[in-house]
């Protein structure tokens, strides 16, 4: 028997019980707007790099960072996307205002197949935001998402409708404005980070460490 390295293992173990629990769950993203996306349901709209351009409103509780945003969308099969662009608006009236944010998502956005209805597919799309976006609590926002892809042979995107918020959103076409009674399809969420050990974890076994390299030696 060697008494040394059982006390060896027994502070190992020690460690391990004790700085588990102080370890953050803070990795995975905060949701914290869900419009979600409505099957062949609520209307599509346009929007399109100097075509139309599609807005939705969204209000915060709490001050936060949107790091990033997922939407729903359709085109015709066998076109592909060649950008997206993601912008923020202040309030103005009841409509969008001021650009606070655009920032530009090449590709096809981790674009995922959803469905297919009357020869348009309807697809997810998701990115981190290069910048994150800093929004206040209590002040409306507007959010446009853009394709930017050029319009050619059909080649025309459509952000997906939602069936929820606050069943309200427009579409500026020109000179014209339509209003939907209904949302665009998004969800925002901050941004992913990984989870690190607590400034309290690293300071227990900072301190514990001594513990170990005397059972060690006792070897």
């Amino acid at each position: 028997m060697r008494p040394a390295n059982s006390t060896c293992v027994m502070v190992r173990a020690a460690l391990l019980t004790v700085a588990l629990p102080l370890m953050p769950h803070s990795g995975a993203a905060e949701v914290l707007v869900d419009h979600p996306w409505a099957p062949s349901g609520a209307s599509d709209a346009a929007s399109q790099r100097d075509v139309c351009v599609a807005y939705d409103d969204f209000v915060l509780d709490a001050p936060a960072a949107i790091g990033h945003v997922a939407w729903w969308g359709k085109h015709r099969p066998g076109m592909s996307r060649q950008a997206f662009s993601i912008n923020f608006y202040s309030d103005a009236n009841g409509r969008a205002g001021a650009p606070l944010s655009s920032q530009t998502i090449d590709g096809a956005a981790s674009e995922s197949f959803v469905e297919s209805v009357f020869g348009w597919d309807s697809y997810s799309h998701g990115a981190d935001l290069p910048t994150p976006f800093i929004a206040q609590p209590n002040a409306k926002y507007w959010l446009s998402i853009l394709d930017e892809t050029p319009l050619g042979d059909g080649n025309q995107w459509f952000w997906d409708g939602s069936d929820g918020g606050n069943w309200s959103s427009y579409l500026v076409y020109h000179d014209m404005t339509t209003t939907y009674r209904c949302d665009r399809a998004f969800v925002l969420s901050t941004a992913r980070a990984p989870a690190v050990p607590e400034a309290g974890t690293l300071t227990l076994l900072l301190g514990a460490a001594p513990f170990a390299l005397i059972a060690r030696r006792r070897r």
